[in-house]
């Protein structure tokens, strides 16, 4: 049964609540882009690791290898470089719509839509779990979480398949 003594919230505590609604949903497109720059970070290091991996096999290709086959591990740290590489590519972000033009066109176009429908209305666009900003870059941080720890599995096995051929 309803509270008869209940009180409606007021439109100050509806924008207030929307807009922190907005606010966090804005703060985790900001933490996906900071994400994305700490896997590119960590997947250049395992790219410069690949590459002086690399080196230190082409160099002891006749002292330290001998006659064993050095070609295994130099093509293994190729595909680990490769798919760090493919880690840090570029790619293209969804930002979200422009805040400023988001609210002049939902505003502008009815004098009815108050800042907390516009507010909700930005909420259900970033969210959208098909086409929002917000699952598109989730997808983009699973691919290159996915593409950094395969070159950093490839990299240790290198290490695994050297110390092997080297035994």
């Amino acid at each position: 049964m309803d509270n008869p003594k209940a009180v409606a919230p007021s439109a100050d505590e509806i924008r207030a609540v929307t807009e922190t609604a907005r606010d966090l949903a804005l703060r985790q497109l900001d933490q996906q882009l900071s994400a994305s720059d700490n896997l590119d970070a960590k997947a250049l290091g395992v790219l410069g690791l690949d590459i002086a991996a690399l080196a230190a096999i082409l160099a002891g290709t006749k002292d330290v290898f001998q006659s064993r086959p050095w070609e295994l591990p130099a093509a293994v740290i190729l595909v680990a470089a490769g798919f760090a590489m493919a880690a840090v590519a570029t790619r293209r972000w969804d930002y979200g719509p422009e805040v400023g033009a988001f609210y002049r066109k939902q505003t502008g176009e009815a004098s009815k839509i108050n800042a907390a429908q516009a507010n909700a209305d930005l909420i259900s666009e970033l969210i959208d779990p098909d086409k929002g900003s917000l699952a598109k870059g989730d997808l983009t941080i699973r691919w290159k979480a996915t593409l950094f720890m395969i070159a950093i599995g490839l990299t240790v096995l290198t290490g695994l398949v050297s110390a092997i051929i080297l035994r």
